[in-house]
């Protein structure tokens, strides 16, 4: 099993890469009123929309800085369909998790964080 290595605020984190469908330069999105900030809204690709979740502000850390490094991973859509996680960099691939600093991301467990799903704001 493959991994792809990324930076996420201050964590290197590892997502088994199987868990993503594509790697994608991020630009920009459109974003969505009364939601959380770590929704970052919704972009569109090739004609399909994805809702961008901030991977580093879901964990805890600033938010990512829409610079010339920032990538979307856009999940593979037997994991979540139409969804894609904005990182602040993308380091690599790793053919076994290289050990401290690195941290493997268990993606069934950030999915079924209540922070993933509800992004709205409280009334």
């Amino acid at each position: 099993m493959a991994f792809l290595g990324v930076r996420a605020g201050a964590g290197n984190l590892l997502l088994e890469s199987t868990d993503v469908a594509e790697v994608l330069p991020f630009a920009s999105c459109t974003a969505v009123p009364l939601t959380h900030p770590r929704f970052r809204g919704l972009c569109n690709v090739r004609g399909t929309l994805y809702s961008v979740l901030d991977l580093p502000m879901l964990l805890g850390y600033a938010p990512v800085t829409a610079d010339a490094h920032a990538r979307l991973l856009l999940l593979a859509p037997n994991r979540m369909r139409n969804t894609a996680l904005l990182v602040n960099r993308l380091v690599g691939m790793y053919p076994a998790p290289p050990g401290d600093p690195w941290r493997v991301i268990d993606l069934d467990g950030l999915l079924a964080l209540p922070e993933f799903l509800d992004i709205g704001v409280p009334a």
